[in-house]
């Protein structure tokens, strides 16, 4: 792990993790959530109604590259993996 990885991870995962670890799960959740910008939680909101990337372009007037580089950015701040998890973490 490089040192920029081991940086994120300490400041991005290890936060949820210890409120995983202390039953304080729903403070993990909103604080991760609370990190997206505006237009992130516009398109996690998309991507929880099950919307796919070229079809969350055009409603917010952007390429499929932008929406797919926030998708990568939203992946990232709470530490999801996929769609499903994201979904599921959008919806408590």
């Amino acid at each position: 792990m490089d040192q920029s990885s081991l940086g994120r991870f300490a400041t991005e995962r290890v936060p949820i993790c210890l409120a995983l670890v202390t039953g304080n799960a729903n403070q993990a959740r909103v604080t991760s959530l609370e990190t997206l910008t505006y237009r992130e939680h516009q398109i996690s909101s998309l991507i929880s109604c099950g919307a796919r990337n070229r079809e969350i372009a055009p409603k917010l007037a952007v390429a499929q590259r932008t929406v797919k580089a926030h998708v990568t950015a939203i992946f990232r701040k709470p530490g999801v993996s996929d769609r499903v998890r994201l979904a599921l973490l959008m919806t408590g």
